[in-house]
């Protein structure tokens, strides 16, 4: 629009640079909480219908809606499986294998809330391949994350491994983490999983 654009160029030509400045940042503001605005409202109506979804389906096709949200690769829809799950879990509802899977898929989600509740959910469930693969990720280290790492020791609580035992000897010197480490090394020790050095060496550190 020639006529609009020369209107606009008359009104702020005479703009000083900082002026100039400021009046681009805060248009660029405008413009960027607009967009936001509309992504929030994009993604509820998102989640609305997903859950719609889930909800329309017979209980017997529910599950495979669930394993396609927990496999789906935006957040909002993976976190909403996670919900989906949990409630699943509250309402003593089976799950399936291709249900177990997807969840152990999000152990290594790349948002930490949904690899920290996927591991609640499968401890919940008492799922055994799970606890092995988290014991395997204590042992590798390659989880840093103090909320994620409470909820693999809390798994290993529940299903002691004899892989996880020397992580958790050394998260005992984490004081935000202790409370968990020394509960499943409790589990560990009544499993008879642990050695007689690393049962002193966790003592030494209690």
């Amino acid at each position: 629009d020639r006529q609009a654009w020369g209107s606009w160029w008359e009104q702020n030509k005479g703009l000083w640079a900082k002026e100039w400045t400021q009046h681009l940042l805060e248009n660029f503001e405008r413009r960027e909480s607009r967009r936001r605005a509309l992504d929030h409202q994009l993604e509820d109506k998102l989640l609305e219908s997903q859950r719609a979804l889930y909800k329309a389906n017979s209980p017997q096709g529910r599950p495979g809606v669930l394993v396609y949200m927990l496999r789906d690769p935006l957040t909002p829809i993976r976190q909403l499986g996670m919900d989906l799950a949990g409630q699943r879990l509250l309402d003593d509802l089976p799950f399936d294998e291709a249900s177990r899977e997807a969840l152990r898929g999000r152990l290594t989600d790349k948002v930490p809330s949904i690899r920290a509740k996927a591991a609640e959910h499968l401890r919940d469930l008492s799922d055994g391949p799970a606890a092995a693969l988290v014991a395997e990720r204590l042992g590798e280290e390659s989880e840093q994350v103090a909320s994620v790492l409470s909820a693999y020791l809390q798994m290993m609580s529940r299903m002691p491994q004899a892989l996880a035992v020397d992580p958790a000897i050394d998260l005992l010197e984490d004081e935000a983490l202790r409370e968990d480490a020394a509960a499943s090394l409790a589990s560990a020790f009544d499993a008879e999983l642990m050695k007689r050095s690393q049962v002193n060496r966790a003592a030494k550190l209690a």
